[in-house]
C-alpha cells in the first residue's frame, strides 16, 4: 500500500490483516485490522510506530516508505507510542538495518524495549511536555496516557499541523482504505474496541479518560498561542 499523505510531509503507512487472522493470537478480527505508522518530515525524519512482524507485512511496510520515497535507513528518529506487537514486532530487525536511529518512549516503555528486545543504546526516555524538533516548521510533543492502554502508552502530538498521534485510544478493528463505507461503521467499531481490549485493562478508566481530556484541553490551548 502507498503511503497516504495527510498533511505537509506528514504520511500514514497502513498494512492490512486479513480476517482470518487472530490478533494477537487471541482476539478475532472478522473485518481484519489495519495498523498504521506514520512520517513525520522536516529536517529530520520521524517514525511513528512500526508494524507487527507477520505475514510478510514488513516487505509491505517497506514499499509504503518507498513511494515516500524513503527507505529505513533515512529515518532519524523512531517514537514508540506503544510497546504491543502490531506497533513493534519488526523493531529488532528494523534497528539492524538502521542501527544509529534514535528511539524517544517513555521510562515505562523502555524498560519494556530491553526486555523484549533486548535494546538499550540510542534509547530517550521522554515524558508529558517533552518535546523533539525536527527543523522545518516540525515538532513532535509527548504526552504520557498510562493504560489507554498499555502502563507504557503514551501519545504523540505534531505542533504545526494539529495532528494527534493518539496511539490506540481512539482506534478500532477494520480494514482502513479510505472508502466512505468503511466510515458508517467505524463509530461501533470504535466503541467494542474501547469497551473490550482498553477499558477492562484496569486503570480506573475514569480516572484515565479524564487525564486524556485534560491533555487534550492542553493541546488546544497551545494552538491558540
Amino acid at each position: 500500500m502507498k503511503a497516504a499523505a495527510i498533511a505537509e510531509g506528514i504520511y500514514r503507512l497502513g498494512v492490512n490483516l486479513d480476517s482470518n487472522h487472530l490478533f494477537e493470537g487471541m482476539w478475532p478480527i472478522p473485518n481484519g485490522i489495519s495498523i498504521n505508522s506514520y512520517v513525520v518530515q522536516g529536517e529530520k525524519t520521524a517514525l511513528i510506530d512500526l508494524v507487527e512482524d507477520i505475514n510478510n507485512k514488513p516487505v509491505e511496510f517497506v514499499q509504503g516508505l518507498g513511494s515516500i520515497p524513503l527507505a529505513p535507513r533515512d529515518i532519524d528518529y523512531l517514537v514508540v507510542n506503544h510497546m504491543e506487537p502490531d506497533h513493534t514486532g519488526w523493531l529488532p530487525e528494523f534497528v539492524r538495518q538502521n542501527p544509529h536511529l534514535k528511539i524517544y518512549i517513555t521510562e515505562k516503555g523502555a524498560a519494556i524495549l530491553k526486555a523484549f528486545c533486548g535494546i538499550e543504546e540510542n534509547v530517550q526516555v521522554v515524558k508529558t511536555g517533552d518535546t523533539l524538533a525536527l527543523g522545518g516548521n516540525k515538532e513532535l510533543i509527548f504526552y504520557e496516557i498510562p493504560n489507554l492502554h498499555w502502563p507504557e502508552t503514551m501519545a504523540t502530538f505534531e505542533r504545526n499541523s494539529g495532528i494527534l498521534f493518539s496511539c490506540d485510544a481512539f482506534g478500532s478493528y477494520g480494514w482502513s482504505g479510505g472508502a466512505q463505507k468503511e466510515l458508517d461503521t467505524l463509530t461501533e467499531k470504535m466503541q467494542w474496541t474501547f469497551a473490550d481490549p482498553v477499558e477492562w485493562r484496569g486503570a480506573p478508566s475514569e480516572e484515565v479518560i479524564n487525564r486524556a481530556a485534560s491533555q487534550a484541553k492542553k493541546l488546544a490551548q497551545s494552538l491558540k498561542e
